[in-house]
């Protein structure tokens, strides 16, 4: 991603700062918000107790006005002989005294008899089976919510005693905007209320709310089942708000769509006194972030510019110049590592010369067999998916011995450097020339075939065509050629230097004295050295015995000779021919035997 390390050690300590922040705020912000969370649920709790102690608080005085209305002797009295005009300025006298909305006298028949105002066909509608008039007839009084003309009140009847019952009085206060936020004053900050209309025929009807017109309008458009599937103490996202939820139920009739009360807790309110600490970190973030960038960059250049200095210093090693860095002025581990780095420059240029000396011929300069092996093994390793083929070419000189006895040591040393330049001059750059023993040298094509092999073996036995002038001396070489190929001849470094020799030694019976490894004429065969062995046990284990062949003079048709034969029964192999094994005998000293 980045190549510089100035860069990298920057951009290391500005994410790990930065990780540390945001986990920094993050965490304070989910401790908050589950502080805030518990904080709500108990707010709501809280202000449904007081919300619902209210609405109590309001039937209890609408029962008690009622109750005086229907005590009054007058107004019995008119009740009792159907005085409806009389009935109706009671009525209007109490609405206008208390501050009620509606009330009315209601028969024992469940019918309105009079009524401030407009009579609600609604309200007719409900009154037999809305459960009031049975409800007041066991606590002489009762309360509940109704849905009249799309307005909700808060309705409460009373029985008229004469001293039974003769009627009922009906008072009810609309729960309008002013009445909630009247009952609002008396909660903690940021819980509003609002009332819903649940009708099945539609996707509910918020009816009056605290909240702001801007969120009122949101919750309109949620869909209606959004609340069905709240429980009761919920949290919903509306759009970038954050809501908490009580819902419950208000007393209405059996027979109509509940009403339900939603108390919600604005998140957004109660995180108000942590923005500025939000913002307070965030500042924190932004100069930390500053500081940050600047301290890593000049951390980052006291240790880069070292490095660079160290970089140069192993690219000049990596041409052979192991010239030493000037010491840093730095006492810390930079210093420490560049002088360690002037010692290891001084400890690789010696190890280098005796690695060369090991692996390289003294005399010609070349690589020697050691250095040879593992060039070839590196390319057997190297062809593990590639399916490669190379080839390596083994010359040996005819006769050196009586050069060097005959003209001297130091003319043989540079016969042998003049052949090797030679060599070196035929052999491409990118194959592998290296000296195996004194008379001997060694060249690996890494790409070639059996075919291409055998090319250059000719062109290597041009070479060798005209003679070398030696110290006024004209040499003729006389060489020998061997080409064993991998995999086919062997698949490990040492058996294909060695089938590469067999093939040199081979090459003598032929006429451009160049010859293939070939098996069938390979004389040092394993299982033959096994052979030599199992020849000895034979002996002692009296598995090698004599067979005496009779001949016959047939002029006289007797026996007068018998020739005397070998013959090797092996105990695995059965039968060996004595061509197997009458050469082996002789090489082993057992033909006396």
């Amino acid at each position: 991603m980045f190549k510089r390390f100035q860069t990298k050690l920057v951009f290391l300590f500005t994410t790990l700062f930065i990780f540390i922040q945001v986990l920094t705020y993050f965490s304070v912000y989910f401790v908050t918000s589950r502080n805030l969370e518990h904080q709500g649920k108990q707010q709501l709790l809280y202000s449904r107790t007081i919300f619902t102690q209210a609405i109590n608080d309001r039937a209890v005085r609408l029962a008690n006005e009622a109750k005086i209305l229907s005590s009054d002797f007058g107004f019995r009295s008119a009740v009792t002989t159907e005085d409806n005009a009389t009935v109706i300025s009671a009525l209007d006298n109490l609405v206008n005294r208390i501050g009620a909305d509606k009330a009315i006298l209601i028969s024992l028949d469940n019918e309105i008899l009079a009524g401030t105002g407009e009579t609600s066909i609604v309200l007719s509608e409900n009154l037999p089976a809305c459960g009031l008039i049975d409800a007041a007839e066991e606590q002489d009084v009762s309360t509940t919510f109704l849905m009249i003309d799309n307005n909700l009140y808060e309705f409460t009847i009373v029985p008229v005693l004469a001293p039974v019952p003769v009627a009922w009085v009906g008072i009810g206060r609309v729960m309008d905007r002013n009445t909630i936020l009247d009952i609002k004053k008396g909660l903690p900050e940021g819980i509003d209320i609002t009332f819903m209309h649940q009708s099945p025929l539609r996707n509910g009807q918020y009816l009056e709310t605290t909240l702001t017109e801007d969120v009122r309008d949101k919750i309109n458009r949620l869909p209606h089942d959004k609340f069905e599937n709240l429980n009761e103490l919920d949290i919903f996202n509306l759009e970038n708000d954050q809501f908490m939820m009580l819902s419950s139920s208000l007393a209405s009739p059996t027979n109509v769509s509940p009403i339900k009360t939603l108390l919600t807790y604005s998140f957004d309110v109660a995180f108000s006194p942590y923005r500025p600490l939000i913002y307070a970190l965030l500042t924190l973030l932004g100069i930390g972030l500053f500081s940050m960038i600047v301290g890593s960059l000049y951390v980052a250049k006291s240790v880069s510019k070292p490095l660079r200095v160290l970089a140069h210093a192993s690219r000049k090693i990596q041409i052979g110049d192991y010239t030493a860095i000037p010491e840093l002025r730095q006492k810390d581990e930079i210093g420490q590592l560049a002088h360690h780095f002037n010692q290891m420059t001084v400890g690789i240029r010696d190890r280098e010369e005796r690695i060369i000396q090991a692996e390289h011929d003294m005399e010609t300069g070349f690589p020697n067999r050691l250095k040879l092996e593992k060039f070839i093994q590196q390319l057997i390793d190297g062809d593990k998916d590639k399916n490669q083929i190379f080839s390596i070419i083994q010359f040996s000189i005819d006769q050196f011995d009586d050069v060097r006895n005959t003209l001297g040591y130091e003319t043989g040393s540079k016969l042998i450097k003049n052949i090797g330049s030679r060599l070196k001059s035929a052999a491409p750059k990118t194959d592998m020339l290296a000296r195996l023993s004194t008379t001997s040298f060694c060249l690996v094509l890494p790409a070639g075939s059996i075919q291409e092999a055998r090319k250059m073996a000719r062109k290597i036995h041009t070479l060798f065509e005209e003679p070398f002038n030696i110290d006024g001396f004209t040499i003729d070489v006389n060489t020998k050629i061997g080409i064993a190929t991998y995999p086919y001849h062997a698949e490990t470094a040492d058996m294909l230097v060695q089938r590469a020799n067999i093939a040199v030694i081979n090459a003598k019976n032929n006429i451009d004295h160049i010859d293939i490894y070939n098996k069938n004429k390979d004389s040092y065969k394993s299982d033959k050295l096994s052979l030599m062995g199992d020849f000895r046990k034979s002996f002692e284990q009296g598995h090698v015995e004599f067979y005496y062949q009779p001949k016959i003079d047939l002029s006289i048709n007797q026996i007068t000779h018998v020739e005397a034969l070998v013959r090797w029964i092996h105990p695995e192999r059965g039968f060996i021919l004595p061509d197997g094994f009458i050469t082996m005998a002789e090489q082993t000293g057992h033909i006396c035997q």
